[in-house]
């Protein structure tokens, strides 16, 4: 016998990156999946779309060039509205010591770009509880240094 599909929950996506063409495909390959994006590639511009667009998930970059990625992620914590967002930071080159500040920082999780479209569809599709600790369970997808 086959487990019941979960009705599929389309959500509200930020997606971070100081990349522009990463920034754009991530939010083209979240929109193809049915998800509502918006996208910035500073920490400032981060946040003020985040006020507007009251996100349900945050793919934030750590690496970015105005803000360190904690700090974001800190500021989006301090947000009415915001406190229960999933927090999803990436990076490229983790380094040691960077999972302990993102997490700190109210981070859900500490992934390693790139992202599996799978891995990233399935965490989407988790309708756990979000916010700082809901979501980190997956954290071995993370490759440390």
């Amino acid at each position: 016998m086959q487990a019941p599909r979960k009705a599929f929950q389309p959500r509200r996506v930020l997606v971070v990156d100081d990349n522009l063409d990463h920034v754009q495909m991530l939010a083209m390959l979240l929109k193809d999946m049915g998800h509502q994006t918006e996208f910035a590639i500073s920490g400032h511009a981060a946040i003020g779309m985040a006020r507007r667009f009251r996100p349900e998930v945050v793919l934030l970059d750590l690496g970015l060039p105005d803000m360190d990625g904690t700090l974001v992620c800190r500021q989006l914590r301090q947000e009415v509205g915001l406190e229960h967002a999933r927090i999803l930071v990436l990076t490229g080159s983790a380094r040691e010591g960077d999972r302990e500040r993102v997490m700190e920082a109210g981070g859900d999780q500490f992934l390693q770009k790139p992202l599996d479209p799978r891995f990233l569809e399935s965490l989407l599709g988790s309708t756990g509880e979000a916010g700082p600790g809901a979501a980190r369970a997956a954290s071995q997808h993370l490759k440390t240094p």
